[in-house]
C-alpha cells in the first residue's frame, strides 16, 4: 500500500498491509507490526517477496495485532484507573 492513511483501516480490520513511502510516516507501521518501505528501498525482487509474505499469512499477523490491541487496552485502563482514584 503506498498511502498510510489506506494501511491503517487495512490493519485495523487485522490484514496485514505492507507500507511502501517516501517519509518517516512509513514507519508509523513498526507500531502495529507491519512491515515498512521506503521507495528507493524496493525494487521487483524485493516486491515479490513482500506479496509472497501477505499471500501467506505474514506470519500470523492478525494474532500478533489482537496481542497488540490487548496490551493497549491494558494499559488505558491502568492509566484511567490511575486517574479514576485519584
Amino acid at each position: 500500500m503506498n498511502r498510510i492513511h489506506g494501511a491503517f483501516p487495512i490493519i485495523s480490520f487485522g490484514r496485514p498491509a505492507v507500507i511502501i513511502g517516501t517519509d518517516t510516516r512509513v514507519k508509523m507501521a513498526e507500531v502495529v507490526g507491519s512491515q515498512s518501505y521506503f521507495v528507493n528501498q524496493m525494487d521487483y525482487s524485493k516486491l515479490m517477496e513482500v506479496f509472497e509474505f501477505l499471500a501467506n499469512g505474514a506470519n500470523y499477523f492478525s494474532e500478533r495485532l489482537s496481542k497488540i490491541k490487548n496490551k493497549t487496552e491494558q494499559e488505558y485502563v491502568s492509566i484511567f484507573n490511575h486517574l479514576i482514584k485519584k
